[in-house]
């Protein structure tokens, strides 16, 4: 008798995807952030957290 394997779908969790972009103080932060919006929708992603700090 050979044991079966269960697959089950992956857990939802609320872990954060960090990501850290380093852009020049040229770029214009406000169009900057309605490409990043555009992009989260576009992948179906409703909720987001975007900070940025200016060096």
């Amino acid at each position: 008798m050979t044991k079966k394997k269960r697959v089950t779908a992956p857990k939802k969790t609320n872990e954060l995807n960090n990501v850290t972009i380093q852009l020049p103080k040229s770029v214009d932060i406000n169009a900057f952030a309605e490409i990043l919006e555009t992009a989260f929708e576009s992948h179906g992603i409703e909720s987001y957290k975007v900070k940025y700090e200016v060096k």
